[in-house]
């Protein structure tokens, strides 16, 4: 019977020894997934902060030029601006000239008939 005791015994210790193996074999192989896994995701992370950085700086370069443009589009606004002014100023200020020579060649005009008349 002690035979057989220590048979069982042998037995159970070496099915305990194999599933302990098994059991840590299992283990390594988890880690070793959890581990690629983090990698995977760390790379995947990384790869996603380039993109979103690559796509602000886009935006801000768009931004950019856009506020150029709109900047150069206000100049140009402002010179024409000035342009229709001078030109209209130019006009008016002609107007002025025009009726007052033709007011000061009636007002002469007048003089030189009203001092015939006197003679």
């Amino acid at each position: 019977a002690r035979e057989g005791y220590m048979a069982l015994r042998v037995q159970c210790s070496y099915r305990q020894y194999v599933a302990r193996k098994a059991y840590a074999k299992r283990v390594a192989a988890a880690w070793e997934v959890y581990n690629r896994n983090q990698a995977a995701l760390q790379i995947q992370c990384r790869q996603r902060q380039r993109t979103a950085r690559r796509v602000y700086e886009l935006v801000w370069e768009a931004h950019q030029r856009d506020q150029a443009a709109l900047a150069i589009q206000c100049s140009y606004l402002q010179y024409a601006a000035r342009q229709i002014y001078t030109a209209r100023m130019t006009a008016a200020w002609d107007e002025f000239n025009t009726q007052a020579a033709a007011s000061v060649v009636v007002q002469c005009a007048w003089r030189q008939h009203l001092s015939r008349q006197l003679y």
